[in-house]
């Protein structure tokens, strides 16, 4: 697949893999990316994107770039990203895997695409698309159209991890038809089906599942019925695990700590020995939640001293009800809705952040309650671009060095020394 050398128009060539959802594009652009073969073809470059249905070029662009040159994160200009992408694919060999794109808009392709033009010779780019428009749109020179499996390759596949107690082998073909009909071909199906009725040793139950309405209910957008099923008969403990991952954007890449602290914040697991390393954690940062509306619960993270909480879209209001007692950082940033900070508690004696050295709250336009009343450590503030924030700051004995830049009024009520910006 990557060693073609058709003739194309310039130094790259487009590989589209098209076939429904369930088929198994994205597993195969996986192999294909972690082949061996690949260090013939000497990729100096390489790159995995997933894009779904909103085809956004500076939001594609940066993720490719930061994909490749890491030191380029803190971009925020559209034609800043395109040039320093530009600058880092120039010259140089790429393999660049664009995941379940929907885009059928033929400008926006030559927009994204035109970072890429002064390449080296032999670059590819590999799309995974459910549409054979959209492999026409990006101009493939190169079509992989994915067939179902046939009906005999769909039960194998299924009974390959099939319940080997319960059901005789007679019973359990009864539901040949049936079990092939619900996966239409689809690998994906086939498995998920399997694990759904794997530990269920009833011959009714099989039927209500195979039976149920939700087979029906499918359509161009939706998931497959298959795997609305198999949420829907998990235990309620592990639905609430599942159900919380909505927090977090689609697409975005749930980094196993950090769901790990979210869950047990929220009381939705419990610690055990496996989760005391836990305790040992020093830096948290938590980013792009969307969909979180509420600030997690830190009560296991009895060794934190650095937190970063940004770019939560929901979050209105924190609430911190327990002291934070070893944390000396921390910063709020891009909290677009947050209006309350909470720190009263009912022991007022008790200070929320007693080792607090470094406070930062940047682009938070909505934030109007006072900051916490106490802060005995706090050495460094910085305030900005929070246009609503009218704070009282007393009893800050070692501050030393505080920013503020684009408030409504900040009244600060120690004798520190200070830089105002």
């Amino acid at each position: 697949m990557l060693s073609s050398d058709k003739p194309i128009d310039c130094n790259f060539g487009v590989i589209a893999i098209v076939g429904m959802g369930g088929l198994g594009k994205t597993t195969l652009a996986w192999e294909v990316d972690n082949d061996k073969e690949l260090k013939r073809l000497k990729f100096e470059k390489k790159a995995w994107i997933s894009i779904s249905n909103n085809f956004d070029i500076m939001r594609t662009s940066k993720s490719v770039l930061e994909s490749i040159n890491h030191s380029f994160s803190g971009l925020n200009s559209s034609n800043k990203v395109q040039d320093k992408l530009k600058e880092e694919i120039r010259g140089r060999k790429f393999l660049l895997v664009l995941d379940l794109v929907w885009n059928e808009n033929y400008s926006l392709w030559e927009t994204f695409k035109s970072s890429f033009k002064d390449c080296a010779r032999g670059s590819k780019i590999i799309v995974t698309t459910r549409f054979e428009k959209v492999a026409l749109t990006m101009r493939s020179f190169e079509t992989h159209k994915l067939n179902g499996l046939l009906d005999e390759e769909c039960w194998n596949l299924f009974l390959e991890h099939a319940p080997s107690i319960g059901m005789d082998i007679d019973a359990l073909g009864k539901f040949r038809e049936s079990v092939v009909k619900k996966c239409g071909g689809l690998p994906l199906a086939a498995k998920t089906l399997d694990g759904l009725l794997h530990y269920e040793q009833r011959v009714n139950a099989w039927e209500n599942i195979l039976n149920s309405k939700l087979w029906d209910s499918s359509s161009r957008n939706d998931i497959l019925p298959v795997l609305r099923l198999s949420y829907l008969h998990l235990p309620p403990h592990l639905k609430r695990c599942f159900a919380h991952c909505a927090v977090f954007p689609k697409d975005y890449e749930i980094d196993e700590k950090k769901l790990e602290l979210l869950w047990l914040g929220e009381d939705i697991i419990q610690q055990s020995r496996d989760l005391s390393s836990l305790s040992n954690v020093t830096i948290l940062k938590l980013e792009n939640c969307n969909n979180c509306g509420s600030f997690p619960s830190l009560w296991m993270l009895s060794s934190l001293k650095d937190l970063t909480i940004e770019g939560m879209k929901r979050l209105e209001k924190i609430d911190v009800e327990m002291p934070l007692k070893p944390l000396e950082v921390l910063r709020f940033q891009n909290l677009q809705e947050w209006q309350c900070w909470n720190t009263k508690r009912e022991n007022e004696d008790v200070e929320t952040f007693p080792l607090l050295r470094e406070l930062s709250i940047v682009k938070c336009p909505k934030l109007t309650r006072a900051l916490p009343y106490c802060l005995p450590s706090l050495e460094r503030l910085f305030i900005q671009k929070c246009s609503e924030l009218t704070a009282s700051i007393p009893s800050v004995p070692s501050l030393c060095r505080l920013e503020i830049n684009d408030c409504k009024e900040v009244v600060c009520r120690s004798t520190i020394s200070t830089e105002f910006q």
